[in-house]
């Protein structure tokens, strides 16, 4: 009998003929039980960590970057600037006449991108005019003009009239053959009344007299800049 089982597949035996050919069972070994708890401990130190490397990251690079970043936005925040021209074209919201007078009236023009402002030296001066519409209101403000010379350096003086026809004149304003932006600060223009100017003009005059060869400076920006309240 014993023969005849070794002959009979393991499998069987182990099935249906081990209790009777009284050959004990193998007991299956017993499973250990999954330790979820220490599973759930592992995944919140790792949420714990990246949390924590997260803070870090936003302390070190975030909070800096935006520290420096107010003092360019309150600038832009509290002035603001206003066009009399722009990138060589007057504007006309608030002109009556842009013109040029003097000698600047022969060979002076309105270019593309610039106005061309020329003294052809023989008749002393010479003028770019802007009449305003209403008036211009130049209280506590400045005045930005972008400006190039032609050929070495050039000087312009920037004139004033107000509603009662009183002038105030600045005068040797300095541009090099690169574009120059000027700041014009008119704090002491006392004797005019800055927030009734009717009139703004450029002169233009020769560097020497008897001066016969052109003299041009380019404009390309006249601008008003003040401070909101």
């Amino acid at each position: 009998m014993e023969d005849r089982l070794r002959e009979i597949p393991k499998e069987v035996i182990d099935t249906f003929f081990r209790k009777a050919a009284g050959i004990p069972q193998k007991e299956k070994p017993e499973e250990k039980p999954k330790n979820h708890k220490k599973t759930l401990l592992f995944i919140l130190f790792l949420s714990s960590l990246v949390l924590v490397l997260s803070t870090i990251i936003i302390i070190l690079y975030i909070i800096p970057y935006k520290k420096k970043v107010p003092k360019t936005v309150a600038l832009n925040r509290f002035h603001y600037t206003d066009p009399v021209v722009k990138n060589g074209l007057v504007n006309r919201f608030n002109t009556i006449e842009a013109h040029f007078d003097g000698g600047a009236s022969r060979k002076s023009a309105f270019l593309k991108n610039s106005i061309e402002l020329t003294n052809p030296g023989n008749e002393g001066r010479a003028s770019l005019i802007i009449k305003f519409r209403e008036y211009l209101d130049l209280d506590d403000k400045n005045i930005l003009i972008l400006a190039r010379a032609k050929y070495g350096t050039k000087k312009i003086n920037l004139i004033l009239k107000d509603s009662q026809n009183r002038l105030y004149e600045y005068p040797g304003i300095q541009f090099s053959s690169n574009w120059n932006l000027k700041n014009i600060y008119l704090d002491e223009a006392r004797d005019i009344d800055l927030k009734r100017i009717k009139e703004l003009e450029l002169e233009f005059g020769s560097l020497t007299t008897g001066n016969k060869e052109n003299s041009t400076i380019y404009l390309k920006d006249i601008t008003v800049r003040g401070t909101l309240e």
